[in-house]
């Protein structure tokens, strides 16, 4: 997701420095855009956009980060609940089938 003003920042100096609209974005970020940034619904079109594009094998592998495994989980049935709740370790592996 692109975070816009907040890019390349961690969420700690975010909510030390912009704490107002940090925890408003925190509070509604399936509705509302970082500063500057893209919107959930705009990120979710994104990932399936470059999907659409690039049609993958069963042996493809992609090596991305947790936001872009989140969405592939909601474009495979998941809930933004369940995919937030879901564990995506620093360098781990997962599988999905889109």
């Amino acid at each position: 997701m692109d975070f816009g003003e907040w890019e390349g920042r961690t969420y700690e100096s975010i909510d030390a420095e912009d704490g107002l609209r940090w925890r408003e974005w925190c509070e509604n970020w399936r509705t509302i855009a970082p500063p500057g940034g893209e919107s959930l619904d705009a990120f979710v079109a994104r990932v399936r956009d470059w999907l659409d594009k690039h049609p993958l094998e069963p042996t493809d592998t992609i090596v991305t980060h947790a936001g872009v495994i989140r969405v592939f989980r909601v474009l495979s049935g998941s809930t933004w609940d369940e995919a937030m709740a879901s564990d995506n370790p620093f360098l781990g592996w997962t599988e999905h089938s889109l």
